[in-house]
């Protein structure tokens, strides 16, 4: 009889299946599914979240079919998508409406004290919900400095007919993306350096590639329109939700009879403007699903067209590397509690490198887990990878250099220093607050 339980492998609790044991990663059972996301967090398992998540999983699947099948992913209009940019457009002029109703009462009803309050409270609020115009980004690297990073993405801009690069921010997030900032709307690309320090040359080049395609792809929540609908709605629910963590230093003193009315007064406002945030929340979700299947769409042709660009081989170990998130947190304690003059970023290389090919495979496994949702707008990795080579392998068109690619770490090699203290910083912020 087998020993299941012999050095190197251990029987499954659920299944009893015999499992390999690899110390320092986590154990679980090919046959059963048994520890496979062993970070996953706990969800209700009420009916509705249980049919929530089923019908994720059908979408998912029925959008991949059809991508799968479809010659081309450009935009196309759909009923969703008009029906996404009429109600987009009902935001907006809710906005207008307030605007004007303020603006008439104030000038109309001038010096009514009451009806004149009105209108500054309407024009007030017609101002915070304004459609915004983001901010240029802090922090960005200089093409003075930072040349060969700035010639990468230029040539990537080249290739996808996408605007060029105007500014480039090298953070310590494991991520990376794309935006538009200001009245000029200055592309803008986020790289996480991170993220860099364990791909390979190529990969960065597909990395660069997908985040420059959002600029071409057509995605919707990144227009003026639908995506500034969707800030203008959570706009809404900020005002309207009750702020329960108010200090009680901060809030009005009241006494005798006063303190019964107050605590009346206060419960009665709080149920009205949560019964009132429901209804931007409503139109929030409603918005985000209407654009959902373009939202992945879009995913699935930055893909592609990063492939165009890098090749199908990097696009597919970029995609790989996109889940090795778990071992940052992981890598960030080992060098804080070392007390040794340790680099993050080669412990990361060092880590990424040394996966074995088991945990790759968990990996994969609880990207295709967690993807399959309504409320995800990135479509599961799974069917991002099984898109790609289902099409033709596609060629490098951008190919960086040995001396390319040594220049960009030379450049990156200057950044390290301080995106590793702001990192050992957010950590013991995280530990000791």
């Amino acid at each position: 009889m087998t020993n299941v339980s012999a050095p190197g492998f251990q029987a499954c609790p659920q299944c009893a299946a015999r499992i390999p044991v690899d110390p320092g990663y986590a154990s679980w059972c090919d046959s059963c599914g048994w520890n496979v996301h062993p970070r996953r967090p706990a969800r209700s398992g009420t009916a509705f979240d249980r049919w929530y998540e089923a019908l994720g999983r059908t979408s998912s699947g029925q959008l991949f079919e059809r991508v799968a099948r479809s010659t081309s992913l450009r935009p196309a209009l759909t009923a969703s998508r008009a029906a996404a940019w009429w109600l987009a457009a009902l935001v907006h002029l809710s906005t207008l409406l307030f605007l004007a109703l303020g603006l008439l009462l104030i000038f109309t009803q001038w010096p009514n004290f009451f009806l004149v309050t009105f209108g500054l409270l309407f024009t007030t609020i017609a101002w915070s919900l304004r459609p915004r115009i983001p901010k240029p980004p802090l922090g960005a690297v200089s093409r003075a400095k930072f040349p060969a990073l700035h010639q990468l993405a230029d040539q990537v801009a080249r290739e996808l007919g996408a605007p060029a690069v105007g500014e480039i921010v090298v953070d310590g997030k494991f991520n990376a993306s794309f935006g538009q900032f200001g009245w000029r709307r200055t592309p803008t690309l986020f790289l996480g350096l991170p993220l860099l320090a364990i791909l390979a040359p190529q990969e960065r080049v597909a990395l660069i590639a997908h985040e420059l395609a959002h600029g071409v792809n057509g995605d919707p929540t990144r227009g003026m329109v639908v995506g500034g609908a969707l800030r203008s709605l959570a706009e809404w629910q900020r005002l309207l939700r009750p702020d329960p963590s108010a200090p009680s230093s901060q809030r009005p003193r009241t006494r005798g009879t006063f303190v019964f009315l107050n605590l009346i007064g206060s419960m009665f406002a709080g149920i009205v403007m949560r019964a009132l945030a429901v209804i931007p929340r409503a139109a929030a979700y409603t918005l985000s699903h209407l654009v959902w299947r373009d939202s992945q769409r879009a995913e699935y042709q930055a893909d592609l067209l990063a492939a165009s660009v890098a090749g199908t081989p990097a696009a597919l170990g970029l995609l790989d590397k996109l889940h090795f998130d778990h071992i940052v947190p992981e890598t960030v304690q080992r060098v804080f509690l070392s007390q040794r003059d340790q680099s993050i970023f080669d412990e990361l290389r060092a880590r990424a490198a040394s996966l074995p090919a088991r945990e790759l495979d968990r990996i994969r496994r609880v990207a295709a887990l967690d993807g399959s949702r309504l409320d995800v707008t990135h479509p599961p990795t799974a069917y991002r990878i099984a898109l790609l080579r289902a099409r033709p392998a596609a060629e490098a068109r951008v190919q960086l250099s040995a001396e390319q690619s040594q220049q960009i770490d030379r450049e990156l090699a200057a950044l390290q220093p301080a995106i590793q203290r702001d990192m050992i910083d957010v950590y013991r912020r995280r530990l000791y607050y």
